[in-house]
């Protein structure tokens, strides 16, 4: 958008007073809550966000006032790359993906929704040959860089007095990891649903780390750029939308529920038993869930754990900052 004082400028020969009166119509295009356009999303496959899809589907963003367009892209790392890039006007994350974004732009990143913290549904999956995190010492393990993928795998080493030295780092696309460790081209790799589904207990392939050996460090929520300028009105909005989604997926379970798996290409029992890892968070407790110290603190061992694999090179004090926990009043 071109800058106020440039447009103003352009205006010169009109009296001041006409010119302030413009001021107010030039400011209201740097909202996109107000704009004819509907804000983007980047959201990926995962359990936990397909209730914004579930949302949207039954029109519940729309009731609510909110011109929403998912995109839907591949993985966390599509999703964290959309936005960054300014194909998306927010996205469906893991903290992780939030921190990278900090330190990529100098924008302030709103987190208006916690949808979900996982317990136990992001993975890491072993050939049969190694039992634990311990035996991957010097062997090959595969994570999407840049994303949850390294940060889960960066925890797992840590609980184990390891870190990212102790292996053999490849660099992989979440759709990659799948098939690599089928084929034997890497010994161990990071996943989650619906790219784990048939690894996990496999007859060549088996979990030997899940996020709930960490508890409250992965967080998955929702974030817009700050230049949106959503006001408290607008987030009350989206979460009313989030929460007539977990209420309708609630009294009409069979149909929800196959809904959001079609959606994954997953089956039914499939989709319940990823799902069986997640707290979904609900509406009423997204105050909770923003405000506590716990989630601030998490954004901030992210920040620190990813500046020790140099996936980010600024100041986490200066990240943090502008990383800003939203709810609605």
């Amino acid at each position: 958008m071109p800058r106020i004082s440039a447009l103003i400028t352009r205006f010169r020969p009109i009296s001041n007073v006409v010119a302030l009166l413009l001021l107010p119509l030039l400011m209201s295009g740097c909202n996109r809550v107000n704009d004819s356009q509907p804000i983007r999303l980047a959201v990926s496959p995962w359990p936990g966000y397909e209730y914004l899809y579930l949302a949207h589907e039954k029109g519940f963003f729309a009731q609510e006032g909110i011109q929403l367009e998912i995109l839907e892209l591949y993985s966390l790392a599509d999703a964290l790359r959309t936005f960054t890039q300014g194909r998306a006007d927010g996205m469906a994350s893991t903290i992780s993906e939030v921190v990278q974004a900090a330190s990529m732009t100098d924008d302030e990143i709103h987190i208006v929704l916690v949808t979900d913290y996982s317990d136990g549904a992001d993975v890491i999956i072993a050939q049969q040959r190694y039992p634990d995190i311990p035996a991957l010492k010097g062997k090959r393990v595969g994570a999407e860089p840049g994303s949850l993928g390294i940060m889960l795998l960066s925890l797992a080493l840590a609980e184990n007095n390891m870190d990212i030295n102790d292996i053999e780092y490849v660099a992989l696309g979440q759709a990659e990891i799948p098939n690599a460790l089928l084929t034997d081209k890497i010994d161990a790799g990071v996943t989650y649903a619906p790219f784990s589904n048939g690894l996990q207990n496999g007859p060549s392939t088996h979990t030997i780390f899940d996020s709930g050996a960490v508890p409250g460090e992965i967080v998955d929520v929702v974030s817009f750029s700050g230049k949106l300028g959503l006001g408290d009105s607008w987030l009350a909005s989206f979460q009313r939308a989030w929460q007539r989604a977990l209420d309708y997926a609630q009294h009409h379970p069979d149909e929800a529920d196959k809904f959001m798996a079609e959606r994954e290409r997953q089956t039914v029992a499939a989709f319940l038993e990823s799902r069986q890892g997640l707290k979904i968070v609900s509406g009423l407790e997204q105050a909770g869930a923003v405000s506590v110290l716990t989630l601030n603190n998490t954004i901030m061992t992210t920040c620190q754990t990813l500046g020790r694999l140099q996936s980010i090179r600024k100041s986490c004090t200066s990240l943090h900052s502008r990383i800003i926990l939203r709810v609605a009043n």
